[in-house]
């Protein structure tokens, strides 16, 4: 499978469904129907994109999104970006900050993550585990695909290794500089919520746990 077929999947995918688990379940489908060779290969481009988007800045990118964007939610929002198709993907991936052009993203701005829906959320769990569900549906082998022999292509799961420098992705002045369209987007953080808050408490003279616990002597 080379990219041009790999990414025809991808986005044949989105032409198909807008929700994710649809999607997911749309991909299994077609790769079940292919040589397991080819199963193997799906997975294996898959890691070559994903490793793409294994920078310091996209997981910034993220976690201004998101509030906040553990390694879990990292994942997630890489195999989203995949989902976004070819060239936005390759787009974002050289320049994060250019989320903040998707009117996807823009739509997310200024409303609480709680009220977003399973379709507006940036993230797609269920990418990573297509070829896990599309090798069990083909051979009817239950498991991990990463337990299979990898004839070709070698092992998907050596994890990529970051290329750029790491930042405090909660420092607002830095956040600004390295992400200044998606930092006027998404002005604050979660634990920039949290130092503001700490900060006027302070000012009062009070600690969190006097505020929230009170004086129980």
């Amino acid at each position: 499978m080379d990219a041009a077929q790999f990414w025809a999947l991808v986005e044949e995918s989105a032409a198909a469904h807008t929700d994710p688990d649809e999607r997911s379940e749309w991909l299994i489908e077609r790769l079940s129907r292919l040589p397991v060779s080819q199963i193997f290969a799906f997975e294996a481009r898959l890691a070559q994109e994903d490793a793409r988007a294994m920078t310091w800045l996209m997981w910034g990118a993220a976690h201004r999104i998101l509030s906040f964007c553990s390694d879990d939610g990292f994942t997630d929002f890489r195999a989203w970006a995949v989902g976004l198709g070819r060239d936005t993907f390759r787009r974002i991936v050289r320049q994060p900050d250019e989320l903040a052009l998707l009117p996807g993203v823009r739509r997310l701005a200024g409303r609480p993550c709680r009220d977003w829906t399973e379709v507006e959320w940036p993230g797609w769990e269920g990418l990573t585990s297509v070829a896990d569900g599309a090798y069990e549906r083909r051979t009817g082998d239950e498991g991990d695909l990463g337990e299979q022999s990898w004839p070709v292509t070698g092992d998907r799961r050596t994890p990529a290794t970051f290329t750029d420098p790491r930042w405090d992705f909660d420092d607002p002045v830095e956040a600004a500089r390295r992400l200044p369209r998606l930092t006027a987007l998404f002005p604050e953080t979660e634990a920039q919520r949290h130092r503001q808050f700490d900060r006027e408490l302070a000012a009062r003279g009070e600690t969190p746990a006097n505020f929230f616990f009170g004086n129980r002597d």
